[in-house]
């Protein structure tokens, strides 16, 4: 597992000890499962529900995925990843429905962009109050934007100019040009939940029915 999957492997991981799998219903490919911690109501449960070619996960998000290619979901997802590991660049291009929520804004990478793009302007020569300008626009006290978003991001983006005292007739400002080629988004919280779940699920279901075949 990439370690920008840790932190939400560790989280899953908590939320859902002690779950396990309860069957609202099943006929071949057709399954309902649920699965929660027993006594602990519905708090971090969710639901897998298949059909051929198809697979919902249901739990505070919502994703539907399909592939012609795989009758039985289950088998895609448990032959794409190592047992509690995940494959989201993989599975994403699976999905149906739900292709909004996949990933979401990322305040850390518009600080990764801005920063590589200073030690560029600078190319290992400070210039005279280029950071303190950046600083100021972007992460001052009293902030003008929320960076938080992505439309306030693109806003102070757009809205940077910086032009040194010493800068000579005819230099042009510093501006953030290539802003929109830049890479801002990472996959969602809510979508790497779902996939963990997925995964987990999966491994509760398997053992489930080794468990019920050694006791027949």
């Amino acid at each position: 597992m990439k370690d920008e999957y840790a932190e939400a492997a560790a989280y899953f991981k908590r939320a859902t000890k002690g779950h396990q799998v309860s069957v609202a219903h099943e006929d071949g490919l057709y399954r309902h499962l649920r699965f929660q911690t027993p006594g602990n109501g519905s708090s971090y449960g969710y639901d897998l529900i298949t059909w051929p070619y198809n697979l919902v996960i249901r739990g505070g998000w919502t994703f539907t995925f399909s592939i012609d290619a795989t009758e039985d979901m289950l088998d895609l997802f448990r032959r794409t990843s190592f047992p509690g590991q995940i494959n989201p660049g993989y599975w994403q291009e699976k999905v149906t429905a739900g292709r909004d929520q996949i990933e979401s804004f990322s305040e850390e990478l518009l600080k990764k962009e801005i920063e590589d793009t200073v030690q560029q302007w600078e190319q290992g020569s400070p210039v005279t109050g280029l950071r303190k300008a950046v600083q100021e626009h972007f992460f001052g006290e009293w902030p003008e934007y929320n960076l938080g978003y992505r439309e306030e991001a693109n806003r102070a983006l757009h809205d940077f100019s910086f032009t040194p005292r010493d800068a000579k007739p005819g230099d042009y400002p510093y501006t953030f040009d290539d802003w929109s080629e830049w890479r801002l988004t990472e996959f969602s919280p809510g979508f790497l939940w779902s996939c963990h779940a997925i995964r987990h699920g999966i491994e509760l279901y398997a053992a489930a029915r080794k468990s019920e075949a050694a006791a027949s």
